[in-house]
């Protein structure tokens, strides 16, 4: 409110040149701009001419509160709509602007809270700086093709909006620009748009999806943070997630994150506790402190082998976590990474035993680490950690569906580490082993169905697993 009063106080230093009828003005090299008004209000037409002089300005402040004023036409002629132009003008509904307007600048409609429609002309390619701010009731707005960047607080509080396209044309969303537009439930961002600063859509709570696309988008701190009714966010190719980009999103249970994001930043999904799985990409060099912490309803998580080094509270409190795999890039892990994560059994790990801060898994109940054939580091592992380890080796897995007979086969899944190699051999006299060799097989994707025909003049028949 002292931003307004300080703005309304620079209109009444104004000192109009002219008055003609309704308008204050000034003339500057045969062209009018106008400057003050003082008539009846209602519909208003700013005139093409006066005194026979084309009227190609409205100055700044111009219309500055004036309240009475509900609709406004304004003709041909007029290129510039300065800062301020209608600030406060409370009851005005609907607008209309001539094709040569070139520029609306900032604060323009600020806090014009009757303000219903408007479109922005062709030749205007910037929608400035808190334009409209605060008008709350704007719902029949386009962004045309013609604009290549959406300012600071543009449209904040403007809670009309419900969709909004953002087109090809646009390449920078300014902080704030759709902060607390609470009315929005859907928006998708072209690839042309190369960044979102922080607090881009800030506290949208019924923004239920977002689609970013391909253009290597850097999503600011806070951009999406308090969003609480997204439930669904596709993260475009080469991007990176910036400080609390999606925190308190807390009907969060999807998202994908596009290969190319080089970075996840501190507390970027802090208490999403509906997030179910993430799927961080090889691409991911680095997670700030507390990227997913208290992510409560987290069970499935793919960790990239871009990343090095799990920092402070990664996955703090995330209690529906049962097991994780560490890539073997990763060669830190710092304070806290697993803190109270009460469900977590089992931790695979892929590579050696990483370094350790402190408190890495306390609280976390009957936690094990499984290490690889041939890695080291792990005899002082579990002492340092405070958690028991074990030998990871491969498992044949008996209940999920592909165990048994299928189409006159015996068959099974197995599932290790991809890149580990595996070894199925079988005899048939468990009181005389002979074990003969039946497959070797490198792992990808962690699993491999082995399977062969069934001999029906063998009665018995065993199989095990192992490495070569």
């Amino acid at each position: 409110m002292k931003y307004i009063l300080s703005l309304l106080a620079f209109v009444l230093l104004l000192a109009p040149a002219a008055a003609h009828a309704q308008f204050l003005y000034t003339t500057n090299d045969g062209s009018i701009t106008i400057t003050g008004y003082t008539g009846p209000g209602g519909a208003v037409t700013i005139p093409d001419t006066i005194n026979g002089w084309p009227v190609s300005n409205i100055d700044d402040f111009a219309f500055g509160a004036c309240n009475n004023i509900t609709s406004l036409v304004i003709s041909k002629g007029v290129t510039n709509i300065g800062s301020g132009a209608f600030i406060t003008c409370e009851n005005l509904t609907g607008v209309t602007l001539p094709n040569s307007i070139v520029s609306i600048k900032n604060d323009a409609f600020f806090a014009c809270s009757s303000l219903t429609n408007l479109t922005i002309p062709k030749k205007v390619t910037a929608i400035s700086d808190d334009v409209f701010y605060y008008c709350v009731n704007l719902a029949g707005f386009t962004i045309p093709t013609n604009i290549t960047s959406i300012g600071n607080s543009a449209f904040i509080g403007c809670s009309g909006l419900a969709t909004l396209k953002i087109p090809e044309s646009v390449t920078y969303i300014g902080p704030s620009a759709f902060e607390a537009c609470d009315g929005l439930t859907t928006i998708t961002i072209p690839d042309s748009v190369t960044n979102i600063v922080g607090y881009a859509f800030y506290d949208c709570t019924n923004l239920a999806s977002v689609v970013i696309g391909n253009g290597g988008t850097c999503i600011g701190d806070d951009a999406f943070s308090y969003c609480t009714s997204l439930t669904d966010v596709i993260i475009g190719n080469d991007g990176n997630i910036g400080v609390d980009a999606f925190a308190y999103c807390t009907s969060l249970n999807s998202v994908t994150i596009g290969n190319g994001c080089a970075s996840i930043g501190t507390e970027a999904f802090l208490d999403c506790y509906s997030l179910k799985s993430i799927l961080i990409p090889d691409s991911v060099a680095g997670i700030g402190d507390g990227a997913f912490q208290w992510c409560s309803g987290l069970t499935n998580i793919v960790i990239g082998s871009g990343v090095s080094n799990l920092g402070n509270n990664i996955f703090f409190s995330c209690r529906s976590m049962a097991s994780i795999t560490i890539p073997g890039s990763i060669i830190n892990m710092a304070r806290y990474t697993f803190f109270y994560c009460v469900n977590l059994k089992a931790i695979y790990f892929l590579g050696d035993a990483p370094t350790l801060g402190y408190d890495i898994f306390l609280g976390d109940g009957n936690t094990t680490a499984y290490y690889l054939p041939g890695t080291a580091g792990w005899s002082d592992f579990g002492s340092n950690a405070g958690i028991a380890t074990a030998l990871w080796l491969p498992q044949v897995q008996t209940n999920d569906g592909s165990f048994g007979v299928r189409s006159n086969r015996f068959g099974f899944k197995i599932n290790w580490a991809s890149g580990q190699t595996v070894e199925v051999d079988a005899c048939t006299n468990l009181a005389d082993l002979v074990w003969v060799p039946l497959q070797t097989v490198t792992l990808t994707n962690s699993a491999y169905h082995f399977s062969e025909p069934i001999q029906p003049d063998i009665p018995n028949r065993y199989y095990r697993v192992g490495s070569p």
